[in-house]
């Protein structure tokens, strides 16, 4: 069972909100510096971008699967929740995500 399952499958909007939130608590934080937080930035301006629907809001179903997507693909190439460090990539993008979460509809 991956770290992530209840994720997968989230199709109704606060199914995916609790998964997102639950996502969230488990990250690593990575620290207050400006450089950082840039960084979070410019992922969730990516990922916001990426996601928006025809009418220009943010479906928190669609926040969740991508982070189920985000979450399936490092672990293929061997990367760990647990085991990461604050400015990698998939960490990065995941914290994107959750910071998203709050105007996600």
């Amino acid at each position: 069972m991956d770290d992530h399952d209840d994720l997968r499958g989230s199709v109704r909007e606060p199914a995916a909100r609790t998964a997102l939130a639950e996502l969230a608590g488990r990250l690593t934080t990575g620290g207050d510096h400006p450089w950082q937080v840039a960084l979070v930035d410019q992922h969730a301006a990516e990922v916001r971008d990426a996601l928006l629907d025809a009418a220009g809001r943010l479906p928190v179903v669609r926040l969740a699967a991508y982070a189920d997507g985000v979450l399936d693909s490092a672990e293929r190439r061997g990367w760990r929740l647990d085991e990461s460090g604050a400015t990698e990539w998939p960490m990065l993008r995941l914290r994107a995500i959750c910071a998203l979460l709050a105007s996600a509809v």
